[in-house]
């Protein structure tokens, strides 16, 4: 069943561009789509806007997360989850990365009975944060000095 992208039992967070809401784009990091339903499984199709690196959203299905990389340029169909026991789940999709991309929705799909449910809460308190590129997630995804000693702790300053 294609789930209309401006439903109300679809939560969103984050800054999203919704001027079109059958169309939202995500713009910056930790942007959310979460949902509730009763089925076996869902897919999505995003439309990715590269500018540099490999891009990937995170995906949690009943508090499991994982990543996808998404295609370089155009769309691609993302399986979220697949072969569920057909009863309540929970699915958030957030973007992962800051100004390397953007990305947008064009389609969600749930498979199995394919319904909707209100079962999610939404949140009474919000909160806004100010901040530099390190607040929007900048280096989130750098693993490259993961676990290796800071190379400017060696340095002295005189």
């Amino acid at each position: 069943m294609k789930i209309n992208l401006d439903d109300r039992k679809l939560q969103y967070s984050g800054r999203i561009d919704n001027s079109d809401p059958s169309r939202p784009v995500f713009i910056f990091p930790a942007s959310s789509l979460s949902f509730s339903f009763i089925g076996t499984g869902a897919s999505v199709v995003i439309d990715n806007h590269r500018a540099y690196w490999d891009n990937y959203i995170g995906i949690i299905v009943d508090g499991v997360q994982r990543k996808e990389r998404l295609a370089d340029t155009g769309s691609r169909k993302i399986i979220l989850a697949e072969n569920l026991e057909e009863k309540e789940h929970r699915i958030i999709i957030f973007k992962r990365q800051d100004s390397c991309h953007i990305f947008t929705i064009q389609e969600l799909t749930l498979t199995g009975a394919g319904n909707l449910t209100d079962s999610l809460v939404r949140p009474e308190r919000r909160i806004e944060v100010y901040g530099d590129s390190v607040s929007a997630g900048e280096v989130s995804e750098a693993t490259a000095y993961a676990g290796k000693a800071d190379p400017l702790a060696q340095r002295r300053v005189l």
